[in-house]
């Protein structure tokens, strides 16, 4: 249910611009004017949209002017090619990203880059039916000796295959249009006209997983927030991927069920789509480990108040973002890497190659070291096996928790606990419990990452204070 909205407006420069709240998550956007009733106004319409239904967010209104003045853009130069100026690559991509985009496919934004960065300085100016199958080989030939401004190094044969097989598909999406006759990548592997698919190093995948002691480490270290422990911990002992981390609520999360807890997976945020489908479309349901319970449970009952002033409502991400301080808010994926490099820095701990991705690694590796059957633990992070008796198989609940129950990475600390009279609910109550309690760690670790004010029935008062 879409919660009523508030808002107020504010003058920057010359230019008012409006905020508003929806669900919890707060939207600003610029109302072009420096006329304070324009922008009222706004506002005012904004929130007529959030009752009846046709609000959209405003990257979503953008994203779909840009969409529609592309598709314009690329029906316009098609509908001139016959008598004027043939259709360039760069502008047949351009549209094409742009429809990929509106269409949700997920790797669109990177499939722009990879466009801009590699194929369109070279080939961008050439007329789309003129490009021929000698000059994607030269393409590519280029791109096995370039080097990537990120690591300088060599770009990975993976990532010339990304390239490739990007170009390949937009190439054909143009036949299919009707702009050429054929397409001209048509290179094979087997001629050594594509490298074959190999990782830039041979070694860093059997160093991209942590060990015990280093998941330990990340996930009991006092030094590392609070939350972000907790948001390492759905990663390290559920499998779950940084999206799909970021976009669990706690009504996600059934700690009654039997033998183990259930965490369902059936959505991932996604920047400001917090209800994307997850990667493979598919649902699943993930056993809660102890040591996972463990750690939600003083989340949801020490940590989440303590930094957020309210008890955790069924709506609330697990672990919300810190950048508004309303606790509904959710994590945006692409700083969580970011994030989790800091904290390892902070710890002093080895920086494992492909940090985040590889906490997934770790768990799935952490079940197979243990002897844990993997063909029914997979099911906790992989959708059942596409072949035909893959679709027959039905792995029960039972068996599951019975082999993901084998994980064992620990959670080890001995806190004092005391009580915490100022983190009350705003609502009067609390969900999955009432008992306020504080660790005096957890009341340290607020106090180390600086004042955070936690508001109250009577005054707001510092963390330093309780």
């Amino acid at each position: 249910m879409t919660r009523r909205s508030t808002g107020t407006v504010r003058k920057r420069g010359d230019v008012w611009h409006v905020r508003y709240y929806v669900d919890g998550q707060r939207f600003e956007e610029s109302a072009e004017t420096g006329d304070e009733r324009a922008a009222r106004s706004l506002l005012a319409q904004r929130r007529r949209e959030i009752a009846d239904g046709s609000w959209k967010a405003p990257h979503a209104r953008t994203a779909a002017a840009r969409v529609e003045a592309a598709r314009e853009s690329l029906e316009a130069a098609i509908a001139a090619a016959p008598e004027g100026a043939p259709i360039t690559l760069s502008r047949y991509l351009d549209g094409w990203t742009m429809r990929r985009r509106e269409a949700g496919v997920r790797n669109a934004r990177a499939e722009a880059q990879w466009f801009a960065m590699y194929v369109t300085p070279t080939l961008g100016a050439r007329s789309l039916a003129s490009i021929t199958r000698l000059e994607i080989k030269d393409l590519v030939d280029g791109l096995t000796r370039t080097t990537s401004k990120k690591t300088g190094r060599v770009l990975a044969a993976r990532s010339v295959l990304h390239v490739y097989r990007t170009l390949a598909t937009a190439f054909a999406d143009a036949v299919l249009d009707a702009l050429i006759a054929a397409s001209p990548c048509t290179l094979k592997t087997r001629k050594g006209e594509l490298p074959k698919k190999r990782d830039g190093s041979s070694t860093w995948r059997a160093q991209a997983v942590y060990s015990l002691a280093e998941a330990e480490h990340v996930l009991t270290d006092p030094r590392v927030p609070a939350d972000r422990r907790a948001f390492c911990a759905l990663e390290l002992l559920a499998g779950l991927r940084a999206n799909e981390a970021c976009g669990r609520r706690w009504r996600d999360y059934d700690a009654s069920a039997e033998p183990l807890g259930r965490l369902t997976v059936a959505t991932q945020a996604d920047g400001a789509d917090a209800d994307r489908d997850t990667k493979t479309g598919d649902v699943r349901e993930v056993p809660v480990v102890p040591a996972l319970a463990s750690i939600l449970d003083d989340w949801r009952r020490v940590g989440f108040p303590l930094l957020f002033g309210r008890h955790v409502e069924p709506d609330d991400p697990i672990v919300p973002t810190r950048h508004d301080m309303t606790g509904r808010s959710f994590r945006n994926p692409a700083t969580t890497h970011d994030r989790l490099l800091e904290d390892l820095k902070r710890i002093e701990a080895r920086r494992v190659p492909h940090a985040q991705h590889s906490m997934r690694a770790t768990f799935l590796s952490r079940l197979e070291a243990v002897g844990a059957n993997m063909a029914i633990a997979r099911r906790a992070t992989h959708a059942a096996p596409s072949d035909v008796v893959g679709g027959y198989i039905r792995t029960s609940w039972a068996d599951l928790c019975r082999e993901v129950g084998k994980l064992d990475i620990e959670i080890r600390r001995a806190a004092k606990v005391i009580p915490l009279h100022a983190a009350k609910a705003s609502n009067g109550g609390s969900y999955g419990g009432s008992d306020d309690a504080v660790s005096e760690e957890a009341a340290n670790q607020v106090d180390r990452d600086g004042p955070r004010w936690i508001r109250t029935n009577t005054r707001p008062v510092m963390s330093g204070e309780l």
